[in-house]
């Protein structure tokens, strides 16, 4: 027996809600288009994404985070709830973890990465991003 097909509302959750888990992604296209990027290119694109993209999104862009509370209506279910105070960046969530210096490789800690926060606004680091993208494109013809 063959199952019918999802109506639309359930098609439009699912959409909806692997864009909203999956958040990230957007970022590139957002950046960089959707256009196909040549090979030959491709260093050009890692070098911008290790030097800019990278440094934007974890120390100067904020996330939220879900705080897990009980389900009153369903016992034995946690429910996610995302709070104005969840609100913070990821290198402020990762201090606020107990053992946070045990999850960095040996040469990084956590003074240094926030010293790398600190050197650049939030506006400053976006300007840059811009700035870094445009190079970026002059240097790539259109039809490459």
């Amino acid at each position: 027996m063959r199952s019918s097909p999802p109506e639309r509302s359930e098609i439009g959750f699912r959409t909806t809600h692997f864009i909203s888990r999956y958040s990230a992604i957007p970022w590139c296209a957002r950046v960089f288009g959707y256009a196909h990027i040549p090979q030959r290119h491709a260093a050009r694109f890692n070098t911008f994404c290790v030097e800019y993209l990278d440094p934007l999104l974890n120390f100067h862009r904020p996330c939220l985070f879900a705080t897990e509370v009980p389900d009153p209506k369903k016992p034995g279910r946690i429910k996610r709830v995302y709070r104005p105070a969840d609100a913070m960046t990821p290198l402020d969530k990762l201090a606020s973890l107990p053992e946070a210096a045990r999850c960095l490789r040996q040469d990084i800690t956590l003074e240094h990465l926030q010293q790398l926060a600190r050197a650049l606004t939030d506006v400053q680091a976006a300007e840059e991003l811009n700035e870094a993208r445009a190079a970026l494109f002059r240097r790539i013809p259109a039809s490459a």
